[in-house]
């Protein structure tokens, strides 16, 4: 999802020029709508609930357990009233059937939590089912650039959620690494039907590979170099 003006601005030289250019984040469109048509037509978030989700039949890759990824995007979140869990990112389907992924607001304790949960084919025990100590005052009425990277490298399985490029929490795998395919059966989708995000969202993004912050869609104003080639 992308508007037509990327949230990424560059401020420097034109293209064809080896010289740095400083990157700025203005502020997102207040739209919230989908226009129809080629990328370079989307002028506008997507704004979610009762029910409306954005899915995915392939994001080019196998969102497999034992490889890692990063899911990212900008979110401004409105909490439903209640303690409704709000489904950010599901693949598969990790409650019933042949198991699958779940990255969800739960909203049963005295502050929201952003929670992972993953499982093989039911009945099997999750492989992952904990919350990430993080305050999410951040993501409520206001767009802020969400990130959750799953790293594989340390042969357990580690979660590691980042808001505004910086990280705010970790979860690790009860089993180490997860063996099942979240994108086995099911679409990759942002909401869900049964557990609707209250939410506007736009360019996310799914990455085959565990990104370091510097490397996220992410860029705080005047905080990151490149060079137009």
């Amino acid at each position: 999802l992308a508007d037509e003006e990327s949230p990424l601005v560059a401020d420097g030289p034109a293209a064809g020029q080896a010289e740095p250019a400083r990157l700025s984040i203005p502020n997102k469109s207040a739209l919230t709508n989908i226009v129809t048509g080629a990328a370079r037509q989307n002028h506008g978030s997507y704004a979610l609930g009762a029910g409306g989700t954005l899915a995915a039949a392939s994001i080019g890759f196998d969102m497999a357990g034992p490889k890692p990824f990063t899911v990212e995007g900008w979110l401004k979140w409105t909490p439903a009233a209640g303690t409704a869990d709000e489904d950010l990112i599901t693949v598969g389907d990790a409650l019933t059937g042949n198991g699958g992924l779940r990255i969800f607001f739960d909203k049963t304790g005295a502050t929201p939590k952003l929670r992972v949960f993953a499982r093989g084919a039911w009945p099997c025990t999750p492989y992952v089912d904990g919350a990430f100590d993080a305050d999410l005052t951040s993501l409520v009425g206001t767009w802020a650039h969400v990130a959750i990277a799953y790293d594989i490298s340390d042969g357990e399985g580690t979660w590691t959620l980042y808001i505004e490029g910086k990280q705010v929490g970790q979860v690790k795998n009860f089993y180490h690494p997860t063996p099942v395919d979240y994108s086995r059966g099911g679409d990759f989708t942002i909401g869900s039907a049964s557990h609707p995000l209250s939410a506007a969202v736009d360019m996310w993004r799914v990455s085959p590979v565990a990104y370091a912050p510097e490397d996220l869609l992410y860029a705080p104003p005047g905080g990151m170099t490149i060079l137009f080639r």
